[in-house]
């Protein structure tokens, strides 16, 4: 295994290749994830640990996990921290169907007041329909 970098390597993987998950979100200074998975595949083996102490939007982190190593990113923007653990620690469909038949049911049951719509600036209000859209956010 040559020590080497060449950039052609790692630009022979295109971005749409990869899961739309690293879509999720921009990030400053973010990077493509054809560069970690390079480094990644050439580097560590399956069930090995890499870490990124920058981790920004999760790419290293997520790449990491879907190629079978333990992924774990670090940083101090509490932003990037949110997005990496969206993508390395993502919930099984099931889980989520159940959580959103539990939302839909509870808000069926809870009474969004004229007082509560009232209360939302009118900046947000002529952004949403007042009769569903509106109330379900301020359940949410």
């Amino acid at each position: 295994m040559s020590d080497e970098i060449n950039t052609n390597d790692y630009k022979q993987y295109f971005c749409r290749d990869f899961s739309k998950i690293h879509q999720i979100t921009a990030y400053l200074a973010m990077f493509p994830p054809n560069l970690p998975y390079h480094f990644i595949k050439k580097y560590s083996q399956k069930g090995d640990l890499v870490f990124d102490p920058f981790s920004g939007r999760g790419t290293t982190a997520f790449e990491a996990c879907r190629m079978g190593r333990k992924g774990i990113g670090n940083d101090l923007n509490p932003l990037a921290v949110c997005l990496t653990k969206s993508k390395i620690d993502i919930p099984k469909k099931h889980n989520i169907q159940k959580r959103l038949e539990k939302l839909k049911q509870d808000f069926t049951t809870t009474r969004i007041t004229n007082k509560q719509i009232k209360n939302i600036s009118d900046d947000i209000k002529m952004l949403y329909e007042e009769s569903e859209t509106l109330p379900q956010l301020v359940y949410l």
